[in-house]
C-alpha cells in the first residue's frame, strides 16, 4: 500500500518495503480512518488519498473523489464475485 512518510513514522513502520509489514500498516491506518469517520468508507478513502485534515476541512481535490469512487466500485465488484 502507498503510505506517506509521516504515516510510516506515525505507525512506527520499520520497513515500509516489506510487503507483510506494509500491508498490515496500511490496513491498520485504514481501520483508524474508518473509526475516525464513523465507518464511512467513502470518507475514509478520501482521507487515505487526500489526508484526514482535507476531509475535515472540506477541501477535497476532485482526484480524491474519483479515487474513492473507483475503489468502492471495484470493491463492490469483488464482493459480487466479479472479475476485474
Amino acid at each position: 500500500m502507498q503510505l506517506m512518510p509521516e504515516t510510516i513514522e506515525f505507525l512506527k513502520v520499520r520497513d515500509p518495503w516489506d510487503p507483510r509489514e506494509n500491508i498490515f500498516a496500511g490496513a491498520r491506518y485504514y481501520r483508524m480512518l474508518l473509526d475516525r469517520f464513523n465507518g464511512d468508507h467513502y470518507k475514509a478513502l478520501l482521507a487515505y488519498h487526500a489526508g484526514p485534515e482535507a476531509v475535515r476541512k472540506g477541501r477535497i481535490p476532485r482526484e480524491s473523489h474519483k479515487y474513492a469512487t473507483q475503489v468502492l466500485m471495484t470493491w463492490k465488484k469483488y464482493r459480487k464475485g466479479g472479475v476485474l
